[in-house]
């Protein structure tokens, strides 16, 4: 079953897929995250595996476009909407899926929209285990923009647009 994400608005509706899921050994579950499945991730996620560039030191990410729409589900507070649940999710998701692991800590600050009570921006810090400190930032009210670089200590790896590259241009990576 592929779900949109998020997957759930609590840790506890997503908990319960899981659980159905459990009863159901044959069915799989995943949230969109079709960027996983891109070339580029594929080749990024084998450059770092493979030692290409180093120890892994930190990685950087910024996802943001705006929309200050009243009348987009992505304004909607009840539907799931604000940026981490609609672009945020990507930039936790690609530092799990490079790090191949969980945050060991989290900090961030969220600015919130007063009229949507969504929020519209939000910064972290994870540090994952290895002393691989990662930052990221998304945004619903910003100029468009998305990058990532992944740093190691012989080389970086830069993704000119990585959550939706376009299928009609080719996608660069450094």
């Amino acid at each position: 079953m592929l779900c949109e994400k998020p997957i759930g608005l609590t840790s506890t509706e997503g908990q319960q897929l899981v659980d159905a899921g459990k009863t159901h050994p044959n069915l799989k579950l995943m949230e969109a995250f079709m960027y996983r499945h891109h070339p580029q991730w594929q080749y990024a996620r084998s450059r770092v595996a493979d030692g290409s560039i180093g120890r892994l030191c930190s990685i950087q990410s910024h996802f943001s476009y705006f929309n200050d729409d009243a009348q987009k589900i992505r304004n909607n507070a009840d539907m799931g909407g604000g940026g981490l649940m609609d672009i945020g999710c990507y930039n936790i998701s690609l530092l799990r899926f490079i790090c191949g692991t969980e945050p060991l800590r989290v900090v961030g600050a969220v600015e919130y929209d007063p009229d949507f009570n969504t929020d519209r921006f939000a910064t972290a810090i994870l540090q994952f285990p290895e002393n691989v400190t990662s930052t990221f930032t998304c945004s619903t009210q910003m100029t468009p923009w998305q990058r990532v670089n992944i740093f190691g200590t012989l080389g970086r790896i830069e993704i000119e647009i990585p959550f939706n590259a376009p299928p009609q241009k080719q996608s660069r990576t450094w």
